[in-house]
C-alpha cells in the first residue's frame, strides 16, 4: 500500500478450521488489523515467532479474511 502497509487476502480451501493463523511475514510488525464484514477494522492479536507471525484468529473453510498489517 502506498502507507507502507501490507494487504494480505487468504482463504481457508481446507475441511478443517485453522484455530491459530499463520503467515510469514520479515518486517517488524506493529499492529494487524481484519477488515470485518460491515467495513470496520477489528484488532488482531499475534505473536511473532522468528519470521512468522501466529495470529489469534480463526480461518474458517472458504471464508475470505482480509488483513492491514503495519
Amino acid at each position: 500500500m502506498p502507507d507502507g502497509k501490507l494487504f494480505c487476502a487468504m482463504i481457508n480451501i481446507g475441511f478443517d478450521i485453522i484455530e491459530k493463523t499463520t503467515i510469514c511475514c520479515d518486517r517488524n510488525v506493529n499492529t494487524i488489523k481484519k477488515i470485518a464484514f460491515d467495513g470496520s477494522l477489528e484488532n488482531v492479536d499475534f505473536v511473532k515467532n522468528r519470521d512468522n507471525l501466529i495470529l489469534d484468529l480463526t480461518t474458517y473453510t472458504l471464508d475470505p479474511v482480509i488483513l492491514i498489517i503495519d
